[in-house]
């Protein structure tokens, strides 16, 4: 439905070229050639599926083209439905120093550990480990490349933290920006460079886990459709600030 609609905007602005990427699910879907088919058919948009480093490459492109300039080392993060894409670069250098992608996501957490409304507190707390343990090995990888590369020896804080910036991207971390600024009407000029610190977001996290839908929904900007999974999303932004010991994130 959705891209029968980015379909018949297409062809009212009479445009002549389209670039259509299939990302995580499809990924790993049996059936994603009959499925890609099937969109053809509908709506004439050719679609491809985006290997892992493609996704992450387009991402951090997409990232870095709204970010103020800045010098040394970025970590793009992607949090979709069912994976997160992982890209770490250097300003100085168009090529990504390394980049993954975790089946972990908003959707899929939702419906692993947090579909009680609210859920359970065993049950967030059963969610939290999950993430933990799922992206530990990420973070042991981009602190050993780090500590290569700006000659940090391994202290207990763990990275170098003047040496990383965190940059988050996708429905998640937007729409965490959007109820941070309490927005009515959602404004991307606003978002794109917001900074929001890790109390805000360990607050908001446990505020959402703790409420039920329909308090959710009653939340400024928070986006209406998102409110079943913003909480495992959430839980997944503050795991990734702990995990790689920072307290802040740009959007």
């Amino acid at each position: 439905k959705v891209l029968e609609e980015y379909a018949a905007t297409l062809k009212r602005h009479k445009v002549e070229s389209v670039a259509c990427g299939a990302t995580g699910v499809v990924r790993r879907a049996g059936n994603s050639d009959a499925f890609l088919q099937a969109i053809r058919r509908r709506t004439g948009i050719p679609g491809a599926i985006l290997s892992e480093a493609s996704e992450a490459r387009l991402s951090a492109k997409g990232v870095l083209s709204v970010l103020p300039p800045s010098e040394g080392h970025i970590l793009t993060f992607d949090l979709g439905g069912s994976s997160t894409e992982f890209l770490l670069l250097h300003t100085r250098n168009p090529h990504p120093i390394w980049h993954t992608s975790i089946f972990i996501g908003a959707a899929t957490l939702t419906d692993r550990f947090l579909r009680g409304d609210p859920p359970p507190a065993a049950a967030a707390a059963e969610a939290s480990a999950a993430v933990k343990a799922t992206l530990a090995p990420a973070f042991q990888t981009i602190h050993s490349l780090l500590s290569e590369t700006t000659g940090s020896s391994n202290q207990k804080t763990g990275f170098p933290r003047e040496s990383l910036r965190l940059a988050g991207t996708a429905g998640t971390a937007t729409t965490l920006a959007a109820m941070y600024l309490e927005m009515a009407t959602y404004d991307p000029e606003r978002v794109n460079g917001l900074v929001m610190e890790n109390r805000w977001l360990s607050a908001m996290t446990e505020r959402l886990l703790r409420s039920p839908l329909a308090q959710r929904r009653r939340i400024p900007g928070l986006e209406p459709g998102r409110e079943d999974i913003i909480a495992a999303g959430a839980l997944i932004v503050v795991e990734i600030l702990k995990g790689l010991h920072q307290s802040r994130v740009t959007i």
